[in-house]
């Protein structure tokens, strides 16, 4: 789970090439851990490689819960996309994902992270299991089931 605690956090996107990346960002906002105050969305159309500010901070007092991270590159070549929390100031890195023309990056609210195909399809999937973190291709998901499902 993303969330942004105060008044100076917020969420970015980096780009390395200068293409279309459409953003959607869901989110609800809570006083205290699962009060919810609100909800809304946040869309963002990004044409240049720099860091964009994709999700803003809360006001003072609430805590701003991602409940759903859409990025779709719309260009013409490939684009290295990255999700940065920003904290006062200081960055930190958490998913750098290289998508092709047409793919998507999506993240959820319980931090599963998805990379679909041009078709909606996934390509590459990251869960938080218990035990641990698992990042599979497509295909290693059709032929081992049996840690798809653990």
């Amino acid at each position: 789970m993303i969330t942004l605690d105060d008044t100076t956090t917020k969420l970015q996107l980096t780009t390395t090439a200068a293409e279309a990346v459409d953003v959607s960002v869901s989110f609800v906002d809570e006083k205290h851990e699962g009060v919810r105050v609100a909800s809304g969305s946040q869309e963002t159309a990004i044409v240049t490689a720099t860091t964009t500010d994709i999700l803003a901070a809360p006001a003072a007092g609430i805590r701003r819960v991602l409940k759903f991270l859409s990025v779709r590159n719309r260009g013409t070549t490939s684009d290295t996309v990255t999700l940065v929390k920003d904290v006062n100031g200081t960055d930190y890195h958490i998913v750098p994902m290289a998508l092709a023309v047409g793919e998507g990056l999506i993240v959820t609210g319980d931090g599963e992270v998805r990379v679909l195909t041009t078709g909606g399809a996934t390509k590459i999937s990251q869960g938080t299991p218990s035990w641990g973190i698992i990042i599979k291709s497509a295909d290693e998901n059709r032929t081992n089931n049996t840690l798809a499902n653990d």
